[in-house]
This record gives C-alpha cells, structure tokens and sequence, in this order.
C-alpha cells in the first residue's frame, strides 16, 4: 500500500549548494497532512518533477520538499523555470505565478519566497527586505511579520542571545522607526498569535501593496540559497547550526472571502444531508484528480499548448481550456459543493442525487456560482440529447435537469447504470470521469453515542455505501474491459463518517465495511485521512478506492 504522506528526510542531494534554486515556504491550513499532499498532487500535475532519475516524465522543473515543520512546507525549486511550464517542443514558457497557485489549492494559505537566512541584527534584516520590496510603492506602506519558527526554536535564539528581543511586535516597531525615515509605514501588529492570519494579510494586500516578512526554520539547514548564505566550509565563516532563522517575503494569500462566500452566500444548504466544506472538496479534487495518469499527462499539454494572454481565470490553469478534460462526478451530490469546486478548476460535472431537494439545491447554487464567478460550464455538444434520451439511461428512472449545461438530474446511485458514464453514452468521449462523493455521515451530533449504538444507527448507513460500492463494480467494470483504456476507472475517493464515542474510542464505518469492500476488488489507493475538528462528533474519513 501506498502511504500518501511526505517524506521530511534529507538526502545529500537535497544537503548541496542551493546557488541556482529557489526556496518557497508554503503555509497550509488546519488539515496539514491533506493539505500537503494536495500541494504535491498539484505540483506534479503541473509537471514539477520530483523523480530525477526519470528526467523525461517531468518536461518542467524539478522540486524537492526539504522540510515539514508543524503547518509549513519549505519546497526548492530552480529558480528559472520557478512555478512554470515548458512546451517541450518549442520551450515557449507560460509563466504559473504563485498568485495563481494559490488559486488553485485549498489547503495552502500563503507562500512566501525565502530571500536569505537572519544575521545577529534581525531588525536590519527586516529593513533591508522591506526597503528592496517597496521601492515602486507609493502612499502609506503597510508592513508586518509573521513567526513560523518552533517554540524549541525561539527558546533557543533567546538563551543564545538574551540581549536580543525575540518579541515579533517590538522588533516591529524598531524596524517601523528606522522607516520612518523614508517612509510613511504603518506596522500590523500581531494579536495573540505569532503569525498574522490569511485574512489580515489578505485585506492589507501584503503579496501586493505592502511587505510581509516570514521567518521560517528548516532543518538541518547546511545548504546555500544564492550567495547570501556564507559558505559553511569557509573557516572564516560563522558555522551554519541546524534550525538557523530564514527570512522570506510574502508573494501570494488566499483570498478567504471567496471561500467563504462560496460556503455560506450561496442560495440553497442543508446541514442533514451533510455539506462537504469548499476547502475540503477543492484538496480532495486536487488529489483525486492528480492519480490520474490520463488526466494529468493531459493537463500539462493543454497549458502548454495555449496564450498565456488567454489564462485569464484559476479555471484556465486547471481543465476549461482543453477538450481532453475530466468530468467530475457525484453520485450523493447533496447541496452541490463538491462539483462546485470541480467547476472552479475547470472540470466538467455530472451530480446526481435519490433527493429532488437535493438535485434542485444543486442546481440552483450551480446557476449561483457561474453567475458570481464568471464561470461558463461547455453543454456537452459534442453528445446530442436525442442519443442520451435513447439510450439505457431512460431505464433508471432518472430525469435529466440541464443546470445551465451541467448535468444534474435525479437517481439513486445503488441503482444507477454507471457503465452510461465510463462508456461514454452520457458524456463526450474524450472526456475523463472522476468520482469524489460524500454519501451521507448519519444525523448531525451534539452528543457522542456508545459504541453499541453507533453501530446500530449506522447499519443502515453501511448498507448504503456497500450497495452503492457494489453498482459500481458491478456497471463499470465490464466497459472497462471492453475499453482499449483498461484504467478508464482511475481512483475514486468517498468520504466516511468517522463517530467519537462515550468509552473515548471511535466508531469508523469504514473499518465496518473494509472486508466486504476489498471482496468487491477495491483496494485502498492510501492510508485513509481524518478531517475534522477536535470537538465535533461526527468528522470526516477520506479514503481513496481503486479497482483492481
């Protein structure tokens, strides 16, 4: 079994000269370990090549993960080709900005630029930065610092230095001082915390308009970033000691108001049929979407194959711009959040749900989102309704509800004909169909159940996902067979509920229905993820299914 995690190790490759590359500190949100595989699922899509030794699956750059400390990730990349793509005929570049990166994934936050590694004067430091980064602003320069370091790491600095204050807001003060001088700043203060929020960084556009200074350990940091760094071998040099203080500038925030706008200003919801949170279905996308060979060998060519003055919206980084793009499909598609991210990124989407609520509240925030967001879903023209009305579809007792041109319409996944999709009778054929689905968690909780009545609320529920597993097994496989693309299947990913106990333990339905679920010929793609936070009783496992 693959383990989707990431591997923190330093090798003496990673441990070289770092004189022509890059570093970038990526800052991931609550669900950390999610959060970093979809950013690795998005680098390698984008054709950030990780395997050296197999330098033509890449075409782009290489990157390397040098370390992993509590909710930052400190990626190397070559700093000529940093966040591009590269047509490997004519080596046209089409520049992926980190503005735009961060667009598309929805477990990193921010990601900063690593510009060189702290002195003994860290207030010069921090001037010197700010000053280099603010020569073309103009007005009231607004400036701030955020302290991604360990607590083991601050204690050390300050009993290694106690002349020196390790306080973020006075040191920000000192450097605001010496600005003063040719500048009309105005330094954001950090509030309980060490670190200024997404939202404070965002609304005081310091990727853009102003200067965010992050200071960032990397472990085991024996390695040069372009010159600014002594060369550790010099014996004229101070030592380099693991855990040094490296500064790095802010180029790119999330911009929460989108995201919360997208899960709580759209028009229809339902809290008992469970909502997937935007951010969870934009990761869980991300990484479904990236074990799919055809899809991500796809999906570099079509960037590379077209304007950079026509990728205007994050859409047109993921799929809308090609024809060879995959169609995202949910079968419990609920109040509609998962193919909504799908459409943000470009996908198709076909939903469907047993619920006539449920099937009207997708299609209603469906229509909301292209109106909001400037989306424009493709109507599938390359199939005509005439040869959708004729086929076995009719058979399942399904009305098709065209939402603007998404597909939304209303059946029962336990029953419905799957092979209609991964045949292509429902969808073009060079569209590629992808699952992500969140059945149904059970009736929300303030109270956790004993484990004898969870297992008994939750019979039900586990007969659901086992009857809907088994369709699908059972409909798709034979066109898989017939196919030449015998993996027209690739990984599906379906979200469990996982239940905290009275006795403190936790009841997991997929641990209930793992037997019976391999005997169909699924195996686990990876090691399951929990989402969730620590007071709910009802939180979330992710699991990833192939068909062997």
């Amino acid at each position: 079994m693959l383990h989707c995690s990431i591997a923190v190790k330093f090798s003496n490759e990673t441990m070289k000269q770092l004189n022509n590359e890059k570093l970038f500190a990526f800052i991931l949100g609550r669900e950390t370990k999610i959060a970093r595989l979809e950013l690795e699922s998005v680098l390698r899509r984008f054709c950030f090549c990780s395997d050296k030794n197999n330098p033509e699956s890449c075409r782009g750059m290489d990157y390397s993960i040098l370390s992993v400390v509590d909710n930052v990730a400190i990626i190397k990349i070559e700093p000529h080709r940093s966040f591009t793509q590269i047509d490997a005929d004519n080596f046209t570049t089409y520049n992926l900005q980190p503005t735009t990166l961060i667009k598309l994934l929805g477990g990193t936050v921010k990601i900063f630029e690593i510009v060189g590694m702290g002195s003994n004067n860290l207030i010069d430091d921090i001037v010197k930065i700010v000053q280099e980064n603010s020569i073309d602003m103009s007005g009231k320069l607004n400036f701030g610092i955020s302290d991604y370091r360990s607590n083991e790491v601050r204690t050390k600095l300050e009993s290694s230095r106690p002349k020196v204050s390790n306080d973020i807001n006075k040191i920000g003060l000192s450097v605001k001082k010496i600005l003063k001088k040719s500048h009309n700043t105005r330094f954001i203060a950090l509030r309980d915390s060490n670190e200024l929020s997404s939202i404070v960084s965002y609304k005081n556009k310091l990727d853009s308009k102003g200067v965010e200074i992050g200071l960032f350990e990397i472990s085991n940091s024996k390695f040069l970033i372009s010159n600014q760094i002594p060369n550790p071998n010099d014996p004229k040099a101070n030592k380099l000691i693991p855990n040094s203080c490296f500064l790095g500038r802010l180029v790119a925030v999330t911009n929460p108001e989108e995201w919360s706008k997208r899960d709580y200003d759209k028009p229809r919801g339902d809290k008992y049929s469970g909502m997937t949170p935007p951010k969870l279905a934009r990761m869980l996308l991300n990484i479904t979407l990236s074990r799919s060979t055809n899809i991500e060998a796809r999906s570099t060519k079509q960037t590379q194959n077209s304007k950079i003055e026509n990728l205007k919206h994050v859409s047109d980084f993921g799929f809308r711009i090609s024809d060879l793009r995959p169609v995202v499909v949910d079968p419990f598609c609920g109040s509609g959040n998962i193919l909504m991210e799908a459409a943000m990124l470009g996908c198709e989407v076909v939903g469907f749900d047993i619920s006539e609520k449920a099937v009207n509240d997708t299609k209603s925030n469906i229509n909301w989102l292209q109106q909001n967001f400037q989306l424009s879903i493709s109507n599938f023209q390359s199939r005509p309704n005439s040869q959708i009305s004729n086929s076995k579809f009719s058979n399942n007792n399904a009305t098709i509800q065209q939402c603007n041109n998404a597909k939304i319409f209303q059946a029962d996944a336990t029953k419905f004909d799957f092979s209609l999709i991964f045949a292509n009778k429902l969808i073009p054929n060079k569209l590629i169909p992808v699952i992500v689905t969140e059945p149904y968690l059970g009736q929300p909780k303030k109270f956790a159940p004993s484990m004898n009545a969870a297992r008994g609320e939750y019979q039900k529920v586990k007969n659901l996902y086992l009857d809907f597993l088994k369709n699908l097994q059972v409909n798709s496989y034979p066109s898989r067979l017939a196919r030449a693309e015998a993996d027209n299947l690739q990984v599906i990913c379906v979200i469990f509920p996982l239940v905290e106990t009275q006795e403190g333990k936790q009841f997991s339905l997929l641990n209930e229905c793992i037997d019976e679920i391999k005997e169909m010929g699924y195996t686990l793609v990876c090691e399951p993820f929990v989402y969730g936070r620590e007071y709910q009783v009802v939180k979330r496992q992710v699991v990833l299914l192939q068909l062997t």
